[in-house]
C-alpha cells in the first residue's frame, strides 16, 4: 500500500519488555505500533524494497492512563506521522518516495507478527485501519473519543456525450493515475486549465488515465 492510517485507544496496565499494540503478519511489519522496553510508543513500517524504518515518539503512557495513538504513512511523499492524543508529535519518520509498504496476509492486535510473544499487558479499543492518510480533523474527532465510523464513498460517473466528449461528474476531489495502483494526484495535474470543478468534459482523445473520486 502506498498509504494507511492506524489508530486506537490503550491502557497500559503494566508488564515490560517490547509490548505490541498491533502489528501486521506473518512476516511482514507493514503496519507495526509497540510500547518500547523504555515505556515509549514507537511506530514501524516495512517497505516493498524490504527497508524497514521507525520513529520513537517519545510518549511514555502512564499505568492506568487511556491514550489515543495514530500513525500515518505516506509513501507517495515518503513523509509519515505519529500523533499522539490527537496532537502530532515532533518527530522525524521519512520513508524512500514512491515505495509503499511489504505485503502482509493478516493483522494482530495486542501482540507481534508472529503472535507468539511480545503480548501488550492492558486494554485496547476502538482499533481501525484505513487505506489512506487520515486528515488531521479525522485524528483530533477520534481523539475526542468519537467512534469510528463507515463514511459512504464519493461519487463518480462518466458520460460519453457522443460528440467526442465525456462528462465526468463527481463529490470531492477527483485524482488520476497512469496504472490502477497509483500513484494517484490532484486530476488538475494531468488536465491544465481546469479550476478541479465538478462537473467537468473532457476529450474524448484525452490521454487515458484512471480516475477515482476521494473527499
Amino acid at each position: 500500500a502506498l498509504a494507511y492510517s492506524s489508530a486506537g485507544w490503550f491502557k497500559v496496565t503494566g508488564g515490560e519488555g517490547r509490548r505490541f499494540l498491533w502489528e501486521t503478519s506473518p512476516s511482514n511489519w507493514a503496519v507495526s505500533t509497540e510500547v518500547t522496553p523504555a515505556g515509549n510508543v514507537k511506530a514501524f513500517v516495512k517497505l516493498a524494497d524490504g527497508s524497514s524504518h521507525s520513529a520513537d515518539s517519545g510518549m511514555v503512557p502512564g499505568i492506568e492512563e487511556w491514550h489515543h495513538v495514530v500513525v500515518t504513512f505516506d509513501g507517495v511523499s515518503g513523509q509519515s506521522a505519529i500523533y499522539y492524543d490527537g496532537e502530532k508529535v515532533d518527530v522525524s519518520f521519512t520513508t524512500p518516495a514512491g515505495v509503499g509498504t511489504a505485503d502482509t496476509g493478516g493483522f494482530h492486535i495486542g501482540t507481534y507478527r508472529e503472535g507468539s510473544d511480545r503480548f501488550f499487558e492492558g486494554l485496547i479499543d476502538e482499533v481501525g485501519i484505513w487505506n489512506r492518510v487520515l486528515r488531521e480533523d479525522e485524528i483530533a474527532y477520534l481523539a475526542e473519543g468519537n467512534p469510528i465510523t463507515a463514511s459512504e464513498a464519493p461519487t463518480l460517473s462518466i458520460v460519453n456525450n457522443g460528440d467526442g466528449n465525456v462528462t465526468v461528474t463527481f463529490e470531492g476531489k477527483l485524482q488520476g493515475a497512469a496504472t490502477v495502483n497509483g500513484p494517484w494526484q490532484d486530476a488538475t495535474a494531468l488536465l491544465p486549465g481546469w479550476d478541479g470543478s465538478s462537473p467537468v468534459t473532457i476529450p474524448a482523445s484525452e490521454a487515458q488515465f484512471y480516475g477515482r473520486a476521494v473527499k
